[in-house]
């Protein structure tokens, strides 16, 4: 097969620096298929552009050991070179050459391959030349021409200030003309090998190009520009740039792990807000070292605001921060984004290389989102140490929206947080050394996939309402939220106080105001290990001060359901503490707000020593369980004739769904399920008191007198009891016997 021979941006090409009395060149690194297929340019010191050679001028030879081309090459020119003159050496292959790759009528490979790499060549040298013409084009990043862009730029400066206005007018005027008469006379782009040199440069051209690796670019005369990306040469001319592709190396940026890179990147943030947006190329597997002198507290480092369709790939580089936050108490924001839409962010990867300690109030945010951003996605994104990974904060009443983010977080304290702020969310990442894996209060539309350990002392999720009295019951809202929560065994270093998962209702304010929690989801894949861990799952009630809360505020807590499987293994707490309050785990009274539709279903929690409890006495309506199996025992509350809605397969402690073999029921609790004929089957365990007559409120009222079953077993032997005095509302068992005995009853009907 043919082989190319590419060189990095500057295809086939090389430039050397000559020494004095220098006439041989080489060997140049790519590979030449004929001597002719050759062009050499040279620039004195002094000079500000290329001269071409003569090619008699010129003699390429292959390069040894090699005797024949194709192979590299030396080139040797007829007149020695003074010191620090350029020489440019480029491949230049003519396309209309013939070459003859059969022999007696079968194709040859050899010369065919050869063929093949020539053609190769000469369409990367087209690829390099067209390049280099589109560079020498003077347009910026919205391709609008130089003579426009002075002119633009020229009115904007000028607005309140009718001298300059006129000086710029001027300088406009003088530079498009003398754009105009630079590209009819022939003259291309002025080149300089750095910034420095175009810098100490004197030149009257209306464009130049830096030639240094990773930050070429070309620039536009602009002298009323306001762009961060200017420079300005030895006679005062300003230069923009022009290139729609940004690097942190055109800004000054090192990027070796011990230059400081803080103003080189706080430049580049600068020239894309300048722009309204941009493409950002970040060098391959840089360290861009920052604040090697501690900032101020609050300091931004890539603060974009405002900017539209940017596109951000930081290609495997590494922005480090060195301060020891340890001895200066300071937080600072890595990429604050404000009012920013339409922005991809490739590969970011933060780290604190000084204070990896587990931190809430010191260290680094790394992007941080703030008021109504919208459309951001953020890939493969990696920080070790800091405050927060992906933080979305409200200061406006406007809210972020449609947000992706994935991720890998080592000992950030807040891997992800959406603070009143940050709705249409969908957020995948792995947390090691976690404050709080996931915190999401007062935001909606989430889609959340968190693999954590719980390594800090507190709830590793918590869904919550921060309830606000001078807000609206709109905002005093937590809804539509899908988390999938893994946690394949807790972190032995620390002792939990706080649940895997809470669901809060808090108040934010000293007057209290009612909250609003509906539409939550929570799938589980728990290995919650050793005895006295917390519960997977609580709730929570307190005041804006911390204590817990126990009068009625009006909370509405509306379809909540959870599904999944833990494995508590010798845990010997409670595994779910729901509208409980136990002083611990779970705090605050909800009896007198609105609970209902808490279901849960596909759920297997193993654990014989974990229990399983819910007050169900504060539940209004619509506890129900479908295929459900918890192994430890189960506490509902004790409210009499509590309704529950339990289908097949389900087996909670003492209550079993109908096909479920043991004991039918708790005494005092109905279940009920639908049959395939509409109707309704509602069962329940009562205790029959001796000789006498118990009456039995059904929990529903049937349209006509059920059918109702009853039977007991007391000792082993059946008991003759019998349902009398049979009605829509309940009926009576009567029992003949000697002896209390409790009694299993069914009812199937129509409501």
């Amino acid at each position: 097969m043919s082989t190319t021979y590419p060189l990095p941006r500057q295809t086939r090409e090389i430039t050397l620096t000559a020494t004095a009395g220098q006439t041989v060149f080489g060997p140049v690194p790519f590979i030449l298929f004929d001597a002719a297929d050759l062009a050499v340019f040279v620039k004195s010191a002094a000079a500000q552009s290329f001269t071409e050679l003569d090619p008699a001028t010129v003699t390429a030879a292959p390069a040894s050991p090699a005797t024949v081309f194709p192979a590299t090459f030396t080139v040797t020119l007829s007149t020695a070179r003074a010191a620090g003159d350029t020489v440019k050496i480029k491949g230049s292959r003519l396309g209309s050459r013939t070459t003859n790759v059969t022999r007696a009528g079968i194709i040859q490979s050899v010369p065919l391959e050869t063929e093949l790499d020539r053609q190769v060549a000469t369409e990367q040298e087209l690829r390099r030349d067209v390049d280099e013409l589109q560079n020498s084009i003077p347009v910026d990043a919205e391709g609008i021409y130089a003579d426009m862009i002075v002119a633009r730029n020229a009115a904007q400066t000028a607005a309140g200030d009718a001298t300059t206005q006129a000086t710029n007018a001027a300088a406009s005027a003088a530079a498009a003309a003398e754009s105009a008469a630079a590209i009819g006379a022939g003259a291309g782009v002025i080149l300089f090998p750095t910034a420095a040199a175009a810098i100490a440069a004197s030149i009257t051209a209306t464009r130049l190009r830096i030639e240094d690796e990773d930050a070429q670019a070309t620039y536009v005369y602009d002298p009323g520009t306001s762009s961060a990306a200017t420079i300005t040469i030895a006679n005062g001319r300003k230069y923009r740039n022009a290139e729609k592709v940004l690097t942190p190396k055109m800004f000054g940026a090192i990027g070796d792990g011990v230059a400081d890179d803080t103003a080189a990147l706080l430049a580049l943030a600068a020239e894309i807000n300048w722009r309204g947006g941009s493409r950002v190329e970040f060098g391959d597997s840089k360290t861009y070292k920052v604040w090697g002198t501690v900032p101020a507290n609050g300091a931004s480092l890539m603060a974009l605001s405002n900017i539209k369709k940017t596109r951000m790939n930081f290609n495997g580089s590494t922005i480090a921060v060195p301060i020891n936050f340890a001895t200066n108490a300071i937080t600072l924001y890595l990429m604050p984004l404000t009012n920013v839409e339409d922005v991809h962010i490739d590969h970011p990867n933060f780290v604190q290389t000084a204070y990896n300690a587990v931190d809430s109030a010191k260290g680094c945010q790394g992007i941080y989102i703030a008021d109504a951003s919208r459309g951001i996605e953020i890939h493969d994104y990696t920080q070790n140490g800091g405050v927060s990974g992906l933080s979305v904060v409200r200061f406006a009443r406007n809210r972020a929206r449609d947000i992706f983010m994935t991720g890998d977080f080592q000992n950030v304290y807040y891997p992800a947080v959406f603070q009143r702020n940050g709705d249409q969310v969908d957020v995948r990442y792995k947390a090691r050394g976690a404050g709080r894996a996931y915190f999401a209060y007062n935001v909606r539309q989430h889609t959340a996939i968190v693999d954590s350990q719980q390594d800090g002392p507190f709830d590793d999720c918590l869904l919550k309402v921060y309830a606000n009295n001078t807000e609206s019951n709109a905002e005093n809202t937590l809804s539509d939220i899908d988390l999938r929560y893994i946690n394949v065994g807790r972190a032995t270093a620390v002792n939990p106080g706080g649940s895997l998962i809470r669901i809060a209702m808090d108040q934010f304010t000293a007057t209290p105001a009612p909250g609003y929690i509906r539409n939550i989801k929570i799938v589980l894949d728990v290995d919650t290990g050793a005895p006295g861990q917390p519960a997977v799952i609580a709730t929570g009630k307190t005041l804006n001060n911390g204590s817990s809360d126990t009068v009625a505020r009006g909370h509405v807590i509306s379809n909540i359901e959870i599904s999944g499987y833990i494995n508590a293994g010798a845990q010997s707490t409670s595994c779910m503490e729901l509208f409980t309050n136990n002083g611990s785990s779970t705090t605050g009274d909800f009896s007198g707000d609105t609970v209902e539709g808490i279901t849960f279903r596909n759920l297997s929690q193993y654990g014989a020593t974990a229990p399983f409890n819910i007050n169900a006495a504060c539940i209004d309506r619509g506890l129900r369980f479908e295929n459900v199996y918890v192994e430890g025992a189960v506490g509902l509350g004790t409210l009499p004739q509590k309704l529950l809605d339990v289908s097949d397969n389900v087996t909670l402690g003492a209550i079993r769904s109908f096909n479920e073999v043991g004991t039918p029921g708790i005494a005092g609790y109905a279940a009920y399920r639908r049959l395939p004929n509409g109707g309704l089957e509602i069962w329940g365990l009562t205790t029959a008191a001796a000789s006498t007559n118990t009456a039995v409120a059904f929990p529903v009222a049937f349209t006509a007198v059920p059918t109702i079953t009853c039977s007991s077993t007391a000792g082993g032997t059946p008991s003759p009891v019998n349902a009398v005095s049979a009605a829509t509302s309940g009926f009576s068992i009567n029992n003949p016997g000697g002896s209390a005995v409790v009694v299993a009853w069914r009812a199937s009907g129509y409501i």
